[in-house]
């Protein structure tokens, strides 16, 4: 079991493990001498001095981090605040460019909003990949299959009689 002794001089304390002949002998030489416990407060308050400094610059330098933390996530908050702001109203303007353009509304969700020049970018292409799917389904239904029926008939009969054969 460890106890503490206790030593007071004026204001200073000084803790020592029971026991010990060196403490006990340092004690006593400060007791004895006014001038040695003045030498030894002095140094003992410069090391608190000295420590205390050192323990509020790394206080303040903590502070200062957590200051910077806290203005970068700020930052980056109102960046993302703002993305989404620029991206809603590309997207608003999309709408209106698909509207009168004559193209369905439901390809805005295939249309990148980056930025402006991506929105149009990006617009374009989906325009004239829809107006070519478009033209090749008109194609393919103009073309057809051919005629059925006595239309058929007057047809086939017309093909033979031109090439000589009954």
């Amino acid at each position: 079991m460890e106890k503490e002794n206790t030593m007071q001089e004026g204001t200073q304390t000084l803790e020592t493990p029971e026991g010990g002949k060196e403490n006990e002998r340092l004690k006593q030489l400060l007791r004895e001498d006014g001038e040695l416990q003045r030498q030894f407060d002095r140094m003992v308050s410069r090391s608190l001095a000295t420590a205390r400094g050192k323990w509020e610059r790394e206080r303040d330098a903590e502070i200062q981090q957590a200051a910077l933390i806290r203005d970068a996530e700020r930052e980056a908050a109102l960046e993302g605040r703002e993305a989404a702001l620029v991206r809603r109203e590309l997207r608003a303007e999309a709408l209106s460019q698909l509207s009168q353009r004559g193209l369905p509304v439901e390809l805005a969700d295939c249309l990148r909003y980056d930025d402006p020049l991506a929105a149009e970018t990006s617009l374009a292409q989906v325009e004239k990949a829809f107006r070519a799917q478009v033209d090749r389904a008109v194609e393919k239904r103009l073309r057809g299959s051919a005629p059925k029926g006595a239309a058929q008939a007057a047809y086939t009969a017309q093909m033979r009689s031109a090439l000589g054969l009954k």
